[in-house]
C-alpha cells in the first residue's frame, strides 16, 4: 500500500513495536477519497478478527491480553485488492487499558446532562469548594482581586483589520500577534468572571460574565479574529463562547442562550473544516500543531453543546474519537513531545481544561492514554527543577519559570504519580491565582520525595531524545540532553539531529544558539533552525541537514531529514547513546554517526564519525554565551559566569578553530544577548573524519586523561579509571 509521505498518517503500531496501550492505536496512510479498509488481527495462538472502516485509523473495542499480535490493512472489497505487509507488535504485560467507547454513548451521555456540564459537580465540586476556602484560599483571594479589577475595564472593540490583509509576512504576523494578545486578554476576563460566578454567585460578576460574552458573541468570525486571519484567536474565542455558554447557562435568557449558541456554531464550523473536512484532515495528515490544538477544542465543544444544535451530533462524531485516538502526534506511548518543551508546555496550556470538560461531560477519562499518562517522565528529565532553558525545539532558550511551574503542577496535579508528586514540589514561580491550577484537583498532602530508584537517566525513543544528568534531585546538577528524532525537522523542530546541549549548576554552557523571534522570520530560517545554530556537524562552509525552509509562505515538509537513537545505555556511573543522522543530511552524508558517553558527575566524552563519498572539509560546532576561550591547540573553554565547561579536541585531520558572535541573520524585534559560535574545521578535504571531544564541567583536571588514534576509525579514551575505545563504529566502555 502506498504510504511513502511521511507527513501522512504512520503506521501504528509500526513493526516489532511494543504497546504499552491496550489495545494500540491502529492507522495507516490513507489510500484515496472514497476507499474502504479491511483490517486483520491475528491474535496469540492464531485467532482471527477483522473490521472494516471507511477511515485510515480505527480504536479497537476490545482489551488485547498481553502477547504477540499482527495485523494488517488491505482495501475493502469494491476498492481494489491492495493489501499491506503483515506487522506484529507485542502488547506489553504493563500496557494500559484504553477502550474508546461508541461515540454515540459518549454523545448521549453529554447530550443529556444539565449544564454546566463541564465543571465540577457533587463530590469533585465540593473538594473544590473546601480548596478555595482552604489551602487555595490565598491564591483564589488573589484570583478575585484580579477579576474585580477587571470589572472597571472597558470592553475592547472588534479588530477592524485582518492579519491576511498583509502580503508582507512581518506585518501579516505583527498583526497576528496584535489580535492574539487582544483575544487572549479578553478571553480570560471572561472566563475568569464566568468561573467566579459560577464559585460566589455574585451578581455584579455575572452582569459583567453576560456583557463581555454577548459583545463577544456579536465579533464577525469571518472578520479580523476569523480563522483565515487568526486561527489562535478564533479558536480562543470559539472556546471561552463555549465555556460561557454552559458555565453561566441558567443565567442566560433564551434569547441570550440563542445568541452565544449561534456564534458557537460560527466558530466552530470553520474549526471543523480546518480539522475534518469531508475526508478527516487531522487523520489523513495529524503533523500540524496549530490543527493539534484546533482539535483538542472541537472535541470539547463538542460536548459541551450536545444536543442543543443539530449539527453537533456530527461534530462529536467527527472529532472526539479522533481525538481520543490520537490526541497528540508529537510522540508515542512513551510520552514524547517532538515539537520541543516550549510547545509541550503550550499545548498543555490549551488542553488541560478541555481534557477536564470532556471528562466531566461524557465520563470518559483520557487522562488514561499512555502518552499523557507518561508526558511527565519528558517534563521531570527535559524541564528538571533548576533548569535554565527548556531543551530543543523552537523557544525552547527561554527560561521559562512561570510556565514551567503553572503548568507542570496543574498537570501533576491531574495525573498524580510519584514521581510527578516530587517533581511539582520542586516547581516555582507559578501564578497559583491561575484557572489551570484553581481547577486542579487536590493533591496529596505534604511534601514528597524522589522515588527511590529512580533513574538519572532516560531516553525516550519515539521522539529520539535522551537526558541524562548526574543527579537528578540536586538542582544544580549536570545535565547532558542528546537529540537524534525520528521527527527530522519539521514543524518545530530543527535541524540539529545528532546535537547535545550541556546545563551544569543552573547554567546552560554549550547551547542552542539563535532567538525565536517569530515563526518563518528571516532570522528563523536562515539561523536558528538550521544545523549550524547548534552543537552539531556541518560540512563545507557551514552546510548541514536539510531543514524548514520557506518559498511563498509554503514550507518544504522535512520530517523525512531524520536521526535515531541506535544505542541507549544508562548505568549507575554513566550513560552511552549514540545517535545515526545519516538521513538527516538528505544524501549528502554517507555515514553521520555520534556517540556521547556521560560519566557521571562532569565528563563528557563526544565521538563523530563521518563519511560522504565527496570529499568534504568538515565542521564540529559548539556555542556559548561568553565568548570562548583558546588555551591551546586542542583546548578550548566556555564559560557563563561562575560555571564552565573545558573542551579537549581530537581529529582524524589537522583541526583549525574559529569563532564568531555574528548571526547569519539577525533575529528582529527587541535587542538580544550576543551568542558566541564557535568551529573546529578540518585542515583539509577528505571523504572521512573523525572527531573526539572530551569535556569537564568548571574544567575540573580528569586523571590519566589520554586520548589515542590507532588505524582508521580506531580511537582509545582513557577518562579516569574508565575506557572508552572506538573501532569501526562499535564503542565499549570499560
Amino acid at each position: 500500500m502506498a504510504g511513502a509521505n511521511p507527513l501522512t498518517a504512520p503506521v501504528k503500531p509500526a513493526h516489532c513495536a511494543v504497546a504499552m496501550q491496550s489495545p494500540p492505536d491502529f492507522s495507516w496512510p490513507e489510500q484515496g477519497r472514497g476507499v474502504g479498509y479491511q483490517i486483520a488481527l491475528t491474535y496469540p495462538g492464531g485467532r482471527r478478527r477483522t473490521t472494516e472502516t471507511s477511515r485510515n485509523w480505527v480504536t479497537w473495542d476490545e482489551q488485547l491480553p498481553p502477547g504477540d499480535y499482527a495485523w494488517s490493512v488491505r482495501l475493502a472489497r469494491g476498492s481494489g485488492s491492495v493489501e499491506s505487509a503483515v506487522r506484529r507488535f507485542t502488547v506489553s504485560p504493563d500496557a494500559v487499558p484504553f477502550i474508546v467507547p461508541n461515540w454515540e454513548r459518549l454523545y448521549q451521555t453529554a447530550a443529556s446532562m444539565p449544564h454546566p456540564r463541564g465543571f465540577p459537580r457533587g463530590e469533585e465540586r465540593a473538594e473544590l469548594m473546601a480548596a478555595l476556602r482552604g489551602e487555595r484560599k490565598e491564591a483564589f483571594a488573589r484570583f478575585l482581586a484580579r477579576v474585580d479589577r477587571s470589572l472597571r475595564e472597558p470592553m475592547p472593540p472588534e479588530p477592524g483589520v485582518r492579519a491576511d490583509s498583509f502580503a508582507e509576512d512581518r506585518e501579516r504576523k505583527a498583526m497576528m500577534a496584535t489580535i492574539q494578545q487582544l483575544s487572549i486578554a479578553e478571553t480570560r476576563r471572561i472566563q475568569e468572571t464566568a468561573f467566579a460566578w459560577q464559585i460566589t454567585r455574585r451578581d455584579d460578576y455575572l452582569q459583567d460574565a453576560k456583557r463581555r460574552v454577548l459583545n463577544l458573541a456579536a465579533w464577525d468570525p469571518a472578520g479580523a479574529t476569523g480563522m483565515k486571519s487568526q486561527d489562535l484567536a478564533h479558536r480562543y474565542i470559539a472556546w471561552t463562547l463555549a465555556l460561557s455558554y454552559d458555565w453561566l447557562h441558567e443565567a442566560l435568557d433564551p434569547g441570550q442562550r440563542t445568541a452565544v449558541l449561534a456564534a458557537v456554531v460560527a466558530r466552530q464550523a470553520p474549526m471543523i473544516e480546518e480539522v475534518i473536512g469531508e475526508r478527516g484532515r487531522m487523520a489523513i495528515a495529524p503533523y500540524n500543531s496549530h490543527g493539534e490544538v484546533l482539535l483538542t477544542s472541537v472535541a470539547a465543544i463538542s460536548a459541551l453543546v450536545a444536543g442543543d444544535a443539530p449539527q453537533t451530533q456530527r461534530w462529536f462524531a467527527d472529532s472526539v474519537p479522533l481525538h481520543l485516538h490520537s490526541i497528540s502526534p508529537w510522540g508515542g506511548d512513551d510520552g514524547g513531545y517532538a515539537n520541543g518543551t516550549s510547545y509541550a508546555q503550550w499545548y498543555l496550556a490549551e488542553a488541560l481544561l478541555p481534557w477536564d470538560v470532556l471528562r466531566w461531560s461524557t465520563g470518559f477519562d483520557v487522562r488514561t492514554k499512555p502518552w499523557l499518562r507518561n508526558l511527565g517522565r519528558y517534563l521531570t528529565y527535559f524541564l528538571p527543577p533548576g533548569t535554565p532553558t527548556g531543551a530543543f525545539g523552537d523557544g525552547a532558550e527561554e527560561r521559562r519559570v512561570q510556565e514551567w511551574g503553572r503548568y507542570g503542577k496543574a498537570y501533576a496535579m491531574r495525573l498524580p504519580t510519584p514521581l510527578l508528586a516530587w517533581y511539582s514540589g520542586q516547581l516555582t514561580g507559578e501564578d497559583s491565582a491561575s484557572l489551570s491550577l484553581l481547577m486542579a484537583p487536590r493533591p496529596a498532602a505534604g511534601p514528597a520525595e524522589l522515588p527511590p530508584d529512580t533513574p538519572d537517566a532516560i531516553a525516550i525513543p519515539s521522539i529520539g531524545w535522551a537526558a541524562m544528568h548526574s543527579d537528578l534531585a540536586d538542582r544544580a546538577r549536570v545535565s547532558v540532553y542528546f537529540k537524534s528524532s525520528p521527527y527530522g525537522s519539521f514543524g518545530h523542530s530543527h535541524a540539529d539531529q545528532n546535537s547535545f546541549v550541556i546545563h551544569a549548576h543552573g547554567r546552560a554552557l554549550a547551547i542552542d544558539s539563535g532567538y525565536y523571534d517569530y515563526f518563518n522570520s528571516t532570522h528563523w530560517n536562515r539561523w536558528y533552525t538550521q544545523t549550524l545554530a547548534h552543537n552539531a556537524i556541518t560540512y563545507d562552509g557551514g552546510k548541514g541537514q536539510t531543514s524548514n525552509t520557506y518559498s511563498s509562505g509554503r514550507v518544504a515538509e522535512n520530517k523525512a531529514a531524520a536521526g535515531r537513537i541506535a544505542r541507549f545505555e544508562h548505568r549507575h556511573d554513566h550513560d552511552v547513546v549514540i545517535g545515526n543522522a545519516t538521513a538527516a543530511y538528505g544524501g549528502a552524508l554517507s555515514k553521520a554517526l555520534r556517540a556521547v558517553v556521560y560519566f557521571r558527575p562532569g565528563t563528557i566524552v563526544i565521538i563523530d564519525s563521518l563519511s560522504s563519498k565527496t570529499q568534504r572539509q568538515w565542521e564540529w560546532n559548539i556555542h556559548a554565551l561568553e565568548k570562548l576561550e583558546v588555551s591551546a591547540d586542542h583546548r578550548l573553554e566556555l564559560r557563563n559566569g561562575d560555571t564552565g565547561l573545558c573542551v579537549d579536541m581530537f581529529g582524524s585531520q589537522p583541526l583549525q578553530f574559529r569563532q564568531t558572535d555574528a548571526f547569519t541573520a539577525a533575529p528582529e524585534g527587541k535587542e538580544r544577548p550576543r551568542q558566541w559560535h564557535g568551529a573546529y574545521t578540518s585542515g583539509g578535504r577528505t571523504t572521512e573524519m573523525q572527531f573526539v571531544a572530551v569535556m569537564s564541567v568548571n574544567c575540573a583536571a580528569i586523571p590519566n586523561l589520554d586520548v589515542k588514534q590507532g588505524r582508521a576509525n580506531e580511537w582509545t579514551v582513557t577518562v579516569g579509571a574508565r575506557t572508552v575505545r572506538y573501532l569501526n563504529d562499535e564503542l565499549i566502555v570499560k
